[in-house]
Order: C-alpha cells, then structure tokens, then sequence
C-alpha cells in the first residue's frame, strides 16, 4: 500500500503507518508530484524575481559589450560572464533536484563559475577526441553515430555533472545511457523543449539582424532566461525520478510534516482510520482525543461529523451536551445547528434523547434564524419528558419560532393554549 506524506505518522524513529505502528519505505516526494511538462508555467516564471532578472540583463550587456569591443578586454569580460551564468545554472539545477523550487541567490553565482567552465571545457575536448578516435577507427558513418548521441547526450551531460561534479561521470557513455534510461521518455521530451528555444532565439536572430547591438543584447537575455528555465527543468525532471535515480528529497515546504503540530498529526491518524474503513479504531481515538482535549472545537466537531455519517445516534445523544458548551462558548451556534439539520435529514423521525439538550439547542436554532428546527425540537417535549423543570420556558420559544413562520397561526393559537396549561401546572 503506498500512502502520501500527510497520512503517514512522521515520528523521531522514522516514518510509521497509523495503522498498524510498521516503519515504511519513503517514496520521496518525487512519487507522486506534477510532471515537469504539465507545470511549464511555473517554469518559465522561475526566473521572473529582480535578482535574477538583473543577473539576466547585465551579463547580457556585458557580454555583447565584450563581443562588440573584441580583443582580449572582450575575451575577459565574456569568460567572466559565461561564468557567473554557468555557475548560476547549475545552482538551479542543483536546488531543484535538491526539492527547492525558488531561484537560489544570484550573488553566489559569482564565485566558482570558473572551475565549472573549464571543466566543461575539457569535457568538451574529451568528447571531440572521442569522435574523431571513432572516426579514425570506424569510418564517417560511425563518426556520424557518435556525434548524433553525444548531442542527444548534452542534457545528461549536464544532469551527470550537476549530481557529481566529475569529469569522469559526465562523459561516461554508460552512465549516460543508464541515466537516460532511467528519466525515460520525459527526457526525449526535454529535448524537444530545448530545441524550441534554440529555434527561437535564431528566429530573434534573424528579425533583428539589422541591429546588430541591440539585437545581440535581446538574443542574449533570450538565451541566458532560456538557460535559467531550462536547467530548472532539468533540475525538476531529476527530482521527479529521484527513485530511480537512487536517492530520496523533498520539497521544501515539506519539512513542516516532519515538526507538525501534534493536533495535526492526530488529526492525519483520524482521517487514516476513516480512509481505512477502522470505525471502531476511530471512535476510540475520538474518545480518547477529545477527553484529553476538552476545548478543540474542530475536534469535537469532526468527532460529531463521524457519529452523525455512521448514523451512531446514541454516540451523538451521550457528546451533545458537552458539544453544546463549547459550541456557546466559542459563539459557533451555526454549526451545532447545521449539524442537527443534517441528523434530521438522514432520519426524519430523529430527536436528542435529554430535553434540556433540546430546549437549549431549539433556543440556538431560533437565534440562528431556523424556527423550523427549534419548533421541530420542542414539539411533544411535554409528553416525553413531563418532569422538564423549563417546560414553560421551552413552549415559549416554540410559540416564537411558530409566530416567525408563516402560515402556523392555528398552531401558534394550539400552542399558546398548551402553554397556559403548562404555566398552571408548573406553577402549583
């Protein structure tokens, strides 16, 4: 059976089931979270936050600056840039796979990047040696072959190295067909998303190459955005098959399961139970619950929501009293007036087993503007409990509610006259 994170029991010595106390398996939360392509508006708003959007813009002027200027001035300020963002990208990748989906500090992009670039540097010499080793040995046809996946590889090229940071793991065609193997055809998906971007900023290329300048700029931003989004998906789609790539995280947000409340926990073992079809494990933990906290509204009020659907009236007759005070003390008369609507639609012929239970409920229901219900929950009080001390009491709020119903004159004259007699024989 596999259970989400909000109905396993997140305890110190591990993850146990409500049910049965066994320590479980985590899935992480890559089991069962949206995949990459259905969330492609998040994505392409992931960037979208002034720190990284400045990021964005300056290394975009300052890289076409560098181009336009040339020389070794131009070489240094494009390094220094293609740094900053490739550490910056990686960064993404790396926070998503790790479960957090908000753009990390652009600040820390600008130290490191070098290491990176020149990683990717020798990684790129090893693969055009491996190509030309292929062709060398092979023929053009095998070069072809070779060049084909190491371009469809650049994707896991990039994951392999964002998960190791090893020059040896990156270019390892077997670990490479192993990863791709294991995101499936999500990655081939992927692909395709990288390939339409390309595609765009050579159609930006091709509108605005008449100014040179201001369309190198605008191609850059394009493409640097691009990078942004697509090493967060990479990220995204390395966090979705954590399982099979071996390793288990979560999501930020998710730590709060793990340091919940225990009002919440309790309340996550209660909706188990009842998912779990465990009504008399339930009822108990109800018992138990609510004894030991008196004063949880929402408690008492999930509790008479459980006995009023499983129609355990004797269960809803021995808690109402108890109910009602913390109904009234929390000025929440609507939902004890709610839930008695609900008892009386299920069962019609219904009615609370104490008369005080009802008088003082039929008073709620009049306040709460329902003297439909309260005439229902005094009507025939004096023939099922003729010793009620507030029988007067009670058939006044009835005659009330009638006298607010339209169409109930005879039975507000029927009830007046009942009401004299009571006033004479409680008053001897």
């Amino acid at each position: 059976m596999t259970l989400c994170d909000q109905c396993v029991d997140h305890s110190e010595d591990g993850i146990r089931c409500f049910i049965c106390g066994e320590e479980l398996e985590s899935l992480g939360a890559g089991h069962d979270i949206t995949p990459f392509w259905r969330r492609l508006d998040k994505a392409f708003k992931y960037p979208m936050n002034r720190e990284t959007m400045l990021l964005i813009v300056i290394a975009s002027v300052v890289s076409s600056f560098g181009a336009l200027i040339g020389g070794i001035s131009g070489f240094v300020l494009g390094l220094i840039v293609t740094a900053a963002t490739t550490k910056f990208s990686f960064m993404c990748l790396q926070h998503t796979a790790d479960g957090k989906l908000e753009c990390p500090e652009a600040k820390e992009s600008l130290s490191g990047g070098l290491k990176i670039v020149l990683h990717f540097i020798a990684i790129f010499i090893f693969i055009s040696l491996m190509i030309y080793g292929v062709s060398q040995s092979l023929g053009e046809t095998a070069s072809v072959i070779a060049i084909l996946f190491w371009t469809i590889s650049l994707p896991a090229i990039f994951v392999s190295y964002a998960r190791n940071e090893s020059i040896i793991d990156a270019i390892n065609p077997i670990e490479i067909i192993k990863l791709v193997s294991a995101l499936g055809g999500s990655y081939f998906l992927l692909l395709l998303f990288l390939s339409i971007m390309a595609a765009s900023v050579g159609t930006l290329n091709h509108i605005l190459s008449d100014f040179y300048f201001f369309s190198t700029v605008l191609q850059s931003i394009v493409s640097y955005y691009y990078l942004v989004v697509i090493f967060h998906l990479m990220g995204y789609l390395i966090f979705q098959k954590q399982k099979k790539l071996g390793f288990v995280s979560r999501f930020d947000d998710d730590d709060a399961l793990f340091s919940r409340p225990e009002s919440q926990r309790e309340s996550a073992k209660l909706n188990v139970l009842a998912k779990a079809g465990k009504f008399d494990e339930l009822e108990a933990t109800f018992r138990d619950l609510v004894k030991s906290n008196p004063d949880d509204l929402f408690l008492s009020q999930k509790m008479m929501d459980f006995f009023e659907a499983a129609k355990k009236y004797d269960r809803v007759d021995s808690y109402f009293p108890g109910y009602l005070d913390l109904i009234e003390k929390n000025n929440r008369a609507g939902q004890a007036v709610i839930l008695y609507q609900k008892l009386t639609h299920k069962n019609p012929d219904y009615q609370l087993a104490t008369a005080e239970t009802r008088f003082r409920l039929a008073n709620l229901c009049l306040a709460a503007s329902k003297p439909a219900l309260a005439v229902k929950l005094i009507n025939g009080i004096h023939r099922d409990h003729p010793d009620f001390t507030d029988m007067v009491a009670a058939y006044e709020t009835m005659l009330a509610a009638l006298k607010e119903i339209p169409g109930r004159g005879m039975q507000a004259e029927k009830c007046e006259q009942l009401l004299e007699k009571l006033r004479g024989k409680f008053a001897s």
